[in-house]
């Protein structure tokens, strides 16, 4: 929200969506295939670059190793 640059692999005027973090689905006319299109791929701040892919499976990882940690000590 506070980014002052995304940069998108599609145009957000032909589908919001494409903002979203993560993509969105849809149906590819030309294929018939569902498929997982957009998402952000960079966000600049202040100057600074972030992958925004990198940054959600850094995310992921983080929330997986915490959660291995809190089953390790309920002794699961």
């Amino acid at each position: 929200m506070l980014a002052d640059l995304v940069v998108v692999e599609r145009s957000p005027v032909e589908d919001l969506k494409v903002l979203y973090g993560t993509g969105t689905v849809r149906l590819n006319d030309e294929t018939g295939e569902v498929e997982e299109v957009g998402g952000v791929s960079y966000t600049i701040k202040d100057g600074i670059i972030y992958d925004a892919r990198r940054l959600l499976s850094d995310v992921a990882r983080i929330v997986e190793e915490a959660k291995a940690e809190e089953q390790g000590t309920q002794g699961w």
